[in-house]
């Protein structure tokens, strides 16, 4: 009998791909390889930025068509800062046949029977057995934490935060092309996190927040402490990050760093490349999280300076959102 999902959440460049290579080849555990996006996939509406949309009538058909296209999409994915590299990897036309087998009657059938056509459809793994239990994680899922919870009963949550600073710096980092861009998507993406954060741990059991840092500094530690709290079987296979059921995950670090377990190495490495500005907003919006975590705060220094390649536009932009943005964006 098929336990209840294992759902891995924060947002982008927090740690939720190390999280999640952690759970592959850990028998009992069918990870899936891919953000599934089920609530985009059903036309919730999102307030997450990067995943941003209007919500929609329910309709299944509509949500196997659209499961359908992401899988084609994930399946020409050579991004090597994405989610999961997955190109080729997804026999399309198994996937297409195993989702459209039912006709859908309520949300959890839907998601369950999505989940296992995600799987089998990975040609890199075998099909997926009774008594394995859903390892997911989703970018926008914070956000649906209680509809997840309505949706099974008995699931497990494990919250990744990274210190906003840090945080701020990857994703400006991942998104930014050859200009230094906007701040309001990576800020209103790390406020929401924190937001439903607190909002989760209130109202959900085996609701599991852990940092980073301490996973990459203690992973024996923090993995032991999650399994006790969210009572999980340790396994010694969780302190080695892998991909595709126990291949060697490299990671998918802005700096290009390949890792062959998890490293420490560039921890630190965000000191050196953020900006006052973004200092400033950290600072100006975040002063909770910098104090429970017990993260440094830092001196912002001068605000008003402008960073590497921020043309004037944006340059008064961000500095408007320093200025009159509020802890509510």
């Amino acid at each position: 009998m098929r336990k209840n999902p294992i759902f891995l959440l924060g947002n982008h460049k927090s740690g939720t791909s190390l999280l999640r290579s952690l759970f592959d080849g850990v028998e009992g555990y069918a990870v899936l390889p891919i953000e599934t996006h089920p609530f985009q996939i059903l036309e919730y509406g999102i307030r997450y930025p990067y995943r941003k949309q209007n919500p929609k009538p329910l309709n299944f058909n509509e949500a196997v068509e659209k499961s359908v296209e992401w899988i084609r999409k994930s399946n020409t994915n050579n991004d090597k800062y994405s989610d999961g590299l997955t190109l080729n990897k997804f026999d399309e036309a198994l996937f297409r046949d195993t989702i459209k087998a039912d006709d859908y009657t309520n949300k959890k059938e839907f998601i369950e029977n999505y989940f296992i056509s995600v799987y089998n459809a990975y040609k890199v793994y075998d099909s997926i057995k009774s008594n394995e239990r859903f390892v997911e994680k989703s970018v926008e899922n914070v956000e649906f934490a209680l509809d997840l919870k309505k949706i099974f009963p008995d699931s497990k949550f494990i919250h990744i935060i990274r210190n906003p600073y840090a945080n701020l710096v990857s994703l400006r980092k991942y998104k930014t092309t050859n200009v230094y861009p906007r701040l309001d998507k990576p800020i209103k993406a790390i406020s929401d996190s924190y937001y439903y954060l607190y909002r989760n741990e209130r109202l959900i059991e085996n609701y599991q927040v852990i940092q980073y840092e301490e996973l990459i500094n203690n992973p024996n530690l923090t993995i032991k402490t999650i399994c006790k709290k969210l009572n999980l079987e340790f396994d010694a296979k969780m302190l080695t990050p892998t991909v595709d059921g126990g291949k060697n995950w490299q990671g998918n670090s802005t700096t290009n760093a390949k890792f062959s377990g998890i490293s420490n190495k560039g921890l630190h490495q965000w000191e050196n490349q953020i900006y006052p500005v973004e200092i400033g907003l950290v600072n100006k919006l975040f002063p909770h999280i910098l104090k429970r975590f017990d993260y440094e705060k830092l001196k912002s220094g001068k605000v008003y300076q402008k960073s590497p390649e921020e043309n004037l536009k944006i340059y008064i932009f961000n500095r408007f959102l320093l200025k009159f943005t509020n802890s509510l964006i």
